[in-house]
């Protein structure tokens, strides 16, 4: 399986995946399953941890704890698991209250921008492991858009419920912020999870600064239909990036 896994996903210059390429393979259950079945009647059924039943959320939440604990225990040396998941809300709030120590960290984008990325990352990646092309495919972009509308509304609530528990210290991140800058929204990470930076990661995120500046984006373009219904998640937007100039890291 691991080795099947490799070949599905290969890790290259470190840049491991999130957990959902594991929940893609272990479970078919994710919404990277519809990048490989992009069939708009499938994707609220693979792609929403809550419309399973409660014996299979229970069973996948198990497994997903036991890897995790699993890794901790052969490669932790008190190192910290850091774990991504940007599709479904309803899962990471489920995975949040079985580790309740967790640190929550909540990064946000405008949403234009991310809406137009996510739409053709997903447009690319269901080329490359279909061969099918849904560029034209008006009913499938339909059902990204409001899939994200809808995630990006989930998430609003869910950052809120977080942040009004002083004891959980969420930290929020703008994007923009973060990739104009990677170095300061770093450093201000690491003070706000009171870590030490060492001189080596210091001199890494420095170049990793300037390596960001020639990067360049592959966007689909949006319809004012498509960018309607995400005020709220707009507002959260430009609340982190006042947060990153307040602390010094914004050129936006």
């Amino acid at each position: 399986a691991g080795l099947l896994a490799s070949q599905m996903h290969p890790h290259l210059y470190g840049n491991h995946e999130e957990h959902g390429i594991f929940l893609e393979e272990k479970f078919y259950h994710h919404y990277f399953v519809f990048r490989r079945f992009p069939f708009t009647s499938l994707l609220d059924k693979l792609s929403h941890f809550d419309t399973l039943n409660s014996r299979d959320q229970k069973r996948l939440l198990y497994v997903f704890e036991r890897v995790i604990r699993k890794v901790a225990y052969y490669r932790g040396e008190d190192r910290i698991w850091l774990t991504k998941e940007n599709e479904d809300v309803s899962f990471y709030h489920a995975l949040f209250k079985s580790f309740p120590y967790a640190k929550p960290l909540f990064l946000v984008r405008d949403h234009k921008d991310m809406l137009s990325s996510y739409i053709a990352l997903s447009r690319e990646s269901t080329l490359t492991k279909t061969g099918i092309d849904k560029s034209l495919s008006i009913e499938w972009h339909k059902a990204n858009v409001k899939f994200r509308r809808r995630e990006c509304a989930r998430f609003v609530d869910f950052y809120n419920w977080v942040s009004s528990n002083e004891t959980w210290n969420a930290v929020l991140l703008n994007c923009s912020n973060l990739t104009s800058n990677v170095f300061e929204s770093m450093l201000q990470l690491y003070q706000d999870l009171q870590i030490d930076m060492s001189e080596e990661r210091t001199r890494w995120l420095l170049d990793l600064t300037n390596t960001q500046k020639t990067r360049t984006y592959t966007v689909s373009d949006l319809s004012d239909k498509d960018i309607i219904g995400f005020d709220e998640f707009a507002n959260l937007v430009r609340t982190s990036q006042q947060k990153g100039l307040r602390n010094g890291n914004g050129n936006s």
